[in-house]
């Protein structure tokens, strides 16, 4: 789980949240934030509502980098349109993956929210062969939404034992 800075729970930060970019109609939930107490104001979220602002200082004050928070960062930033980020946000992922162990999966939400099917895909199969366990989440992640129509998805959800 992930460990919320203290100015998130000074004010009661809990729980989880998702956003709906008027322009991306995917849901994107973020690690650790709840919706209804989160600030409301247009200053702290970004251009289509999301709350990315909480998350970067989640990603800032945390002790260092999270691959949670990167890759909830990083969807966002594509649905936002700002690729650039985004791919950086998932250079961010390879470099911590070189230091300590970082699940595939983490780079496959980003490479979903760029809508790179077959990167993604290929994340999630390396996230197989590692029996990572946060392929737990893979029927009800909605930044993986965009994969579900695939039938690749069907296949991967029966190679990890999960009812399709």
């Amino acid at each position: 789980m992930w460990r919320l800075p203290l100015r998130l729970r000074r004010r009661g930060v809990r729980g989880t949240v998702s956003c709906a970019s008027r322009r991306h109609p995917r849901l994107v939930p973020l690690a650790g934030l709840e919706s209804s107490s989160l600030p409301s104001t247009a200053h702290n979220r970004g251009s289509d509502g999301c709350p990315a602002k909480e998350i970067q200082e989640a990603i800032d004050e945390g002790g260092g980098p999270d691959p949670n928070f990167m890759a909830s960062l990083g969807h966002v930033r594509a649905a936002q349109g700002r690729l650039e980020d985004a791919r950086r946000l998932l250079d961010g992922i390879r470099d911590e993956s070189k230091k300590s162990y970082v699940s595939s999966y983490h780079a496959a939400v980003l490479y979903a929210g760029l809508a790179d099917k077959d990167r993604a895909f290929e994340s999630l199969n390396q996230a197989a062969q590692e029996r990572s366990t946060l392929l737990v989440y893979l029927r009800k992640d909605p930044r993986l939404a965009v994969l579900r129509s695939d039938p690749r998805f069907q296949a991967l959800l029966d190679r990890v034992g999960l009812p399709g």
